[in-house]
């Protein structure tokens, strides 16, 4: 084994035992020529025990405010079509945690986080990247990263080859985690 390929499965192989982990990206997944922006998205949208509300920002991007029944999280995001699938790019932007949270450092609130963006009949289905698969891309040459100190995984590639990557692997399948429910659009309350 060379020592690049065993430095890249020394680095991934904790992330291969860690099932909840998050993966973050130090620069954003996609540049500005594939950005959208899709009205449908707007509006609040719930599941069983957490609710995202897409409000428009500035320059066709969206603030997305979770709220996880435990905690709220708001986002700036932008919205990119790659060979005609959709995926959010968010970056946390406020500072607050829940009160068991651990600190987030620096880089974690400027880094990238990664959603595969599904809209169809039966609602809106927001799928993150399953992170055993993304530290096996790590493994095959596909990306550049290492795990953290709390077994989330930092993505360190540049956003060309980010977007890359969404293009040649962003339909694979097992890439990305589609076990949670959708999430349905909350009707209005209508004005009497």
């Amino acid at each position: 084994m060379n020592h690049s390929r065993f430095v890249r499965v020394f680095l991934t192989l904790p992330l291969l035992l860690c099932a909840s982990c998050v993966a973050y990206s130090l620069e954003p997944w996609f540049g500005s020529e594939v950005q959208a922006f899709e009205p449908k998205l707007l509006g609040t949208w719930v599941g069983e025990e957490e609710a995202f509300i897409f409000d428009r920002a500035p320059e066709d991007t969206y603030r997305v405010t979770w709220n996880t029944g435990d905690g709220v999280y708001v986002y700036r995001a932008r919205l990119g079509n790659i060979k005609g699938t959709l995926y959010l790019d968010a970056v946390r932007e406020d500072r607050s945690r829940d009160p068991g949270e651990e600190s987030l450092s620096e880089w974690q609130y400027n880094a990238h986080l990664l959603v595969r963006v599904r809209l169809e009949e039966g609602g809106l289905h927001l799928d993150i990247p399953e992170i055993e698969r993304l530290a096996e891309m790590i493994e095959a040459g596909h990306l550049s990263g290492a795990p953290t100190e709390d077994d989330s995984l930092v993505i360190v590639s540049q956003t060309p080859t980010l977007q890359r990557f969404l293009s040649d692997h962003g339909r694979d399948a097992g890439l990305w985690d589609e076990s949670t429910e959708p999430l349905t659009r909350q009707q209005e309350a209508s004005a009497n």
